[in-house]
């Protein structure tokens, strides 16, 4: 009848070990994200941006060109499909890119992939209301850009914007 045990002492054992095992492992995959993340954002902010004039992408590969070799790299480790087509999948990865480098760098950054999306809201639903809120969220260049992009257009003696 006098018998003792420790069931409950090494439940309490292991629960704590486990706990700290998880722990452990969740602290060292959020240590090695922020330093990817960091590396990340030095790429962009060190990526040259030379912005004179709007550019005229006429490609994929152009609008590609703009974008951090160590971001593409991320986001095609991220956004995966089920569809075959890797052009869907490409198109995915540069506009969550392109929404990156304009919310990283606002005011060096004018991405033509979210000014064409700005331009094809403006010229469908001339909606200056969800200009601004796609623009609030990174999914399209701000109605000021827009405005600006018009005016060049129309101060331009050459044709070089072919939408």
């Amino acid at each position: 009848p006098n018998m003792a045990c420790f069931k409950d002492f090494v439940h309490k054992i292991l629960r704590q070990n486990c706990t700290t095992q998880f722990t452990n492992l969740d602290a060292e995959k959020e240590q090695t994200l922020k330093k990817a993340a960091v590396y990340i954002l030095e790429d962009i902010r060190t990526f040259p941006f030379d912005m004179p004039k709007y550019s005229s992408c006429q490609t994929a590969g152009e609008i590609k060109q703009m974008v951090p070799e160590s971001l593409l790299c991320l986001l095609e480790g991220i956004i995966k499909t089920k569809s075959s087509e890797k052009k869907v999948v490409n198109r995915r990865i540069l506009s969550v890119a392109h929404a990156i480098l304009s919310s990283a760098r606002p005011k060096s950054f004018v991405s033509p992939l979210l000014l064409l999306i700005s331009l094809y809201i403006h010229q469908n639903f001339a909606s200056k209301e969800l200009i601004s809120l796609l623009s609030s969220l990174s999914f399209t260049e701000n109605y000021t850009e827009l405005r600006r992009l018009h005016q060049a257009i129309l101060e331009a003696d050459e044709t070089a914007y072919d939408f």
